[in-house]
């Protein structure tokens, strides 16, 4: 079965606390009080959807993605777990760990399995993340 993990937890060295409590520090002296304000990407979320459609997703190969995790740490790392049916049968239940930068309007997810980065944004409790052919959403908890 091909790895699908959209972004693979790993160390990122960005002190998200520290940088979070400065961002909404800064947002608070702001003169544009229209400007919608910064939300923490850090949080626990459930898979949805895969290219829009709800899960189970059933890829080319005939695998299907039943269910994922993801955890998005304020270290600037973050775990993604996959459950899958391979075509063949059986389950599998894949994780990984890697790292991301940026903030809620524009994330940066980089993949340790397959070398692809996933460009991600939160709108409203959802955080959407795109790379290598595929759209992933999910549910914050």
């Amino acid at each position: 079965m091909s790895r699908h993990l959209p972004v693979p937890p790993a160390t990122f060295a960005i002190h998200g606390l520290c940088a979070a409590a400065l961002a909404a520090a800064l947002a608070g002296c702001s003169s544009d009080s229209t400007a919608p304000p910064t939300t923490s990407l850090v949080g626990n979320y459930a898979l949805t959807t895969v290219n829009g459609s709800a899960l189970p997703y059933t890829d080319g190969s005939g695998d299907k993605i039943v269910g994922g995790s993801l955890q998005v740490n304020g270290n600037s790392t973050y775990t993604a777990v996959q459950q899958s049916v391979p075509a063949g049968g059986g389950t599998e239940v894949d994780s990984a760990t890697s790292n991301w930068s940026g903030n809620s309007r524009a994330a940066q997810f980089s993949n340790g399995i397959n070398s692809v980065n996933y460009q991600g944004s939160l709108n409203g409790s959802v955080l959407t993340l795109a790379g290598g052919g595929l759209t992933w959403a999910y549910q914050k908890q």
